[in-house]
């Protein structure tokens, strides 16, 4: 028998079918980068915007902390904190203070009254 040869050609439809596949997963791949680089600039801001909330309550609580160490008398206390319309504990001459940074977290001060030293930290809120 004669080898027969058969020869293939390819028309017009078969590259324009593979050149429609190649763009739709570029196009694919293009929309999950995009999406991605959304999320990450999302967490970027909420983390951005947590760091300054933060940032500002230790400010407001230390400079409620230099303004008391620099006007407190021994007997001033409550003056000196009605002033500044704050709420407070004070236990065993530790002044308990808190700064709100958003709905869910505070900054907690403790001033230790008899030798003017303070800490402070970062905690969720109870609801």
């Amino acid at each position: 028998m004669k080898d027969k040869k058969f020869n293939v050609q390819l028309g017009i439809g078969a590259p324009s079918i593979f050149m429609i596949f190649v763009i739709m997963v570029m196009c694919t791949i293009a929309i999950l980068a995009y999406m991605d680089s959304a999320s990450y600039y999302d967490s970027s801001l909420q983390q951005i915007n947590s760091v300054k909330e933060y940032y500002n309550a230790q400010s407001e609580g230390l400079e409620i902390y230099h303004y008391i160490k620099k006007e407190y008398n021994g007997n001033n206390l409550n003056l000196l904190l009605k002033k500044r319309n704050l709420k407070y504990q004070l236990k065993n001459d530790v002044l308990i203070y808190q700064y709100d940074m958003n709905d869910k977290q505070c900054v907690i001060f403790n001033v230790n009254m008899k030798d003017f030293t303070y800490s402070y930290k970062q905690i969720a809120k109870e609801d």
